[in-house]
Order: C-alpha cells, then structure tokens, then sequence
C-alpha cells in the first residue's frame, strides 16, 4: 500500500513538472512569436506588408540582415547578400515582431554630426548607437554573437532630406555594412 502511494505521490509530482515545463514552453513561445507580421521562411527576404510611416522593414534568419527601406523605392532583393555560409544558423530565428524605438531621429542626429553627411556612414554609426544602446558591443569582424531579440530593436527614423534618407543597415556576419546612399 504505501509503495503504491509513493508511485501514485512520484506520478503526480511529474505530472505537475511536466506541465509547468510545457506552461515555460508556451510562453516561450508567445514571446519569440510575431504579435504583427508574418515572416516567410528563412533566407527568403520579404518586405512587411505593413510599413511603419516612412519604411518598410526588411529582415532574414540567421547571419544576415535587417534593413530600413523607405517604402517609396524600388527594392531590388539582388542587391542584398547573406553572410559566409559558416555563419548561417548561428542564431535562433529572428521572427519576433519589429517594434520601432522614438530615439531614432536622435540617434541620426548624433550620427550624422560625428560623421558628416556620409549616408553609409551615418548608418553604421547608427547601426553602433542601436547595438550599443541594447547592451551589446558590436564586433567589425565574425559573427556577432547576439540574441534575436536584438532584432526587435528595428528604428523608425522619418528623413529630413533625401541625403538623410537611411536606406538599409546590414548586420551582417562581416560586420555591419550600410546600403547605398539614397
């Protein structure tokens, strides 16, 4: 009798374990998974079908890229390119929600006054200022060993003028590379 009550004691105890680590799981989940957008799978570049006001937002799994694309050009996905093969799938997936951040057009300014009216530069620095304000240190060569939750960290910055315009900042495996300038 009481060694059935200690297997009937042990059962309920793991039942209770094993539903608090699929009550973890859940939440995991819920927290990695797009509250907004749907993102194809990975290494297919996909613009967002809903922009924020002056970009629309570009981004793939692994060693590759996120990018600020004002959705009034032209995107041509060829232009873009993935980083070294032996970097891919050095990080979890990177579908989590984009969320934009108001420190944007500060971030800009302080860019753009370090480094003149260099557009590829003003990104990169930008680039720094996002990474670094997260709490990471960005590396210019390798693979940048960050989260994906890094990646949720996408800025809204409304251009003044078209030299201002940022048009995508790669963070890439090679470091970060900026698009061409606008």
């Amino acid at each position: 009798m009481e060694l059935q009550q200690a297997r009937d004691d042990c059962q309920r105890h793991k039942c209770k374990v094993h539903q608090k680590v699929e009550q973890l799981q859940h939440q995991r989940q819920q927290q990695l998974a797009p509250s907004r957008l749907y993102l194809p799978p990975p290494w297919q570049p996909a613009v967002f079908k809903q922009p924020t006001p002056q970009f629309m937002v570009l981004a793939a799994e692994g060693c590759s890229f996120v990018a600020l694309h004002d959705s009034r050009l032209q995107f041509t996905p060829q232009r873009w390119t993935y980083g070294p093969a032996d970097c891919r799938g050095a990080w979890p997936p990177l579908w989590a929600c984009m969320r934009t951040y108001t420190t944007a057009a500060q971030a800009m300014a302080a860019a753009s006054s370090q480094r003149g009216s260099s557009n590829a530069k003003g990104a990169r620095v930008l680039a720094r200022v996002l990474v670094k304000g997260r709490g990471y240190t960005h590396a210019d060569s390798g693979c940048v060993a960050v989260p994906s939750l890094l990646f949720n960290a996408v800025l809204e910055y409304v251009p003044q003028t078209p030299k201002e315009r940022l048009m995508a900042v790669d963070y890439g495996c090679g470091g970060l590379q900026a698009g061409a300038a606008v």
